[in-house]
C-alpha cells in the first residue's frame, strides 16, 4: 500500500530511509540547541528584571 504513495523511491531503498529521517534528526537538534546555547548566555538576573 505504500509502495503506491512513494513516487522515485524504491520501497527497499535504504539509503533514502536512513538519510531522510537523520537529517530531520540533525535539523531538530540545532532548532532545539541554538536557541537554547544562546539562553545560556543570558545573566539570569537580567532576564528576570525585563519581566
Amino acid at each position: 500500500m505504500m509502495a503506491s504513495l512513494l513516487y522515485g523511491v524504491h520501497p527497499h531503498d535504504l539509503a533514502v530511509f536512513l538519510v531522510v529521517p537523520m537529517l530531520l534528526l540533525v535539523v531538530s537538534f540545532l532548532a532545539s540547541y541554538i536557541p537554547g546555547w544562546r539562553a545560556t548566555k543570558v545573566d539570569p538576573i537580567v532576564a528576570l528584571r525585563e519581566v
